[in-house]
């Protein structure tokens, strides 16, 4: 019966657990790929840029705990109930995995762009310019 109950996971699942299983593989290259690229936004002040912000700071002086300043607004409703526990403390593993995640699917959308990058550039420079 505990290994069914293993097995069996909700619908809306989307093996966030899994990942934090391997946070500790991850680790052994994100600090290199957030130091290796200048992610931009054409959203002023954007929220998911100062996380990964602080993701990388955390990971350059190795931290063991977010700031209490942390940003939390680019929480999707599937990752806050992982990063955000019933007590109200963050998760720091947690964090730093939906902030990846967020970050790979806001360049995907285009909301988030890489700097001197052919496949993920500004989405503006497509466009007519302004002038």
């Amino acid at each position: 019966m505990r290994n069914a109950a293993k097995i069996i996971r909700p619908t809306n699942d989307k093996y966030f657990d899994f990942l934090s299983t391997r946070y500790s593989y991850l680790q052994q290259f994100v600090p290199k790929f957030l130091e290796s690229f200048a992610f931009r936004s054409n959203t002023k002040d954007d929220v998911l840029l100062a996380a990964i912000k602080i993701i990388h700071q955390m990971n350059s002086t190795s931290e063991r705990k977010l700031p209490p300043d942390a940003p939390l607004d680019f929480l999707t409703d599937d990752w806050t109930e992982y990063v955000i526990d019933r007590d109200g403390k963050v998760n720091k593993r947690y964090y730093a995995l939906s902030g990846l995640w967020e970050l790979r699917g806001n360049l995907r959308a285009g909301n988030v762009w890489v700097a001197n990058s052919r496949r993920y550039a500004n989405p503006e420079t497509y466009l007519i310019p302004r002038d």
